[in-house]
């Protein structure tokens, strides 16, 4: 039996990468139903992922766009949330917690002491370098989906809302296509499908209003201020190791 390749993929990359690329391509997908009636059949589908990898392919596309247009985002923000978050230079929502999160920090990463706010205002630019190594080191110490679900939950719900705010401007223009190609059967006299086209419009109609309306960057933000919060919080629980993990400059 073969396994569809999409299956293959962990948790977060079916729910935070696989599914926005999937959702950006299904009014397409139904349109392409009206030419095509053998897409129609389940087990085909299921196939064409199998054979194809086009599930991973999706997933991969997604995450590249994401990360990409995470760096416009971020910009427009003023860093990350997590750099925001325990810069000195900056007024702080809850000094209290920031102070708390800095001295945590210095006990799981004592080799890359943050910088002092003297310092920082002085060199700003190599203050986020340190930060954003230290908070590497708590992603990596955060990576256990089973102790630290609440993390793992908001990173998800985070990428999620990123990859699909990437993607906009291609489903807004695939929807404009899936409508243009749903209404073509009719200048071919092809009546009999004329419950799939009003479906199919239906659902493009909704689909765009939603990403007009729903997918903006303040709906992202949201997502990543949360998750900032509970990467943060998260230090509280984490036990310290001799051995420390292997440090990668990704996400925030």
């Amino acid at each position: 039996m073969t396994v569809p390749q999409f299956a293959l993929l962990d948790p977060y990359s079916r729910r935070a990468r696989l599914l926005p690329a999937m959702i950006t391509i299904m009014p397409v997908a139904i349109a392409a139903t009206l030419w095509l009636p053998a897409l129609r059949i389940a087990p085909l589908t299921t196939i064409l992922f199998s054979w194809f990898g086009i599930g991973v392919l999706l997933a991969e596309f997604s995450r590249d766009l994401g990360k990409h247009r995470q760096v416009k985002l971020w910009r427009s923000w003023g860093g990350s949330p997590t750099v925001r978050r325990l810069r000195l230079c900056i007024p702080s929502e809850n000094a209290a917690a920031r102070e708390r999160w800095r001295a945590r920090l210095a006990t799981l990463a004592p080799d890359t002491p943050l910088l002092a706010e003297g310092d920082e205002a002085n060199d700003p630019e190599r203050a986020d370098q340190v930060i954003e190594v230290c908070i590497a080191r708590i992603r990596e110490l955060t990576r256990d989906a089973a102790k630290f679900p609440l993390v793992f939950q908001e990173n998800v719900s985070y990428g999620l809302r990123r990859n699909l705010w990437a993607m906009k401007p291609a489903a807004i223009f695939l929807i404009v296509v899936a409508i243009v190609g749903t209404l073509a059967p009719l200048n071919f006299g092809r009546s009999a499908d004329l419950p799939l086209i009003v479906f199919s419009i239906a659902c493009s109609s909704l689909m765009l209003t939603w990403w007009i309306l729903r997918i903006r960057s303040h709906w992202v933000r949201e997502a990543a201020e949360r998750y900032a919060d509970q990467l943060l919080w998260s230090c509280e629980t984490i036990e310290q190791t001799k051995a420390a993990p292997e440090i990668r400059r990704v996400g925030f």
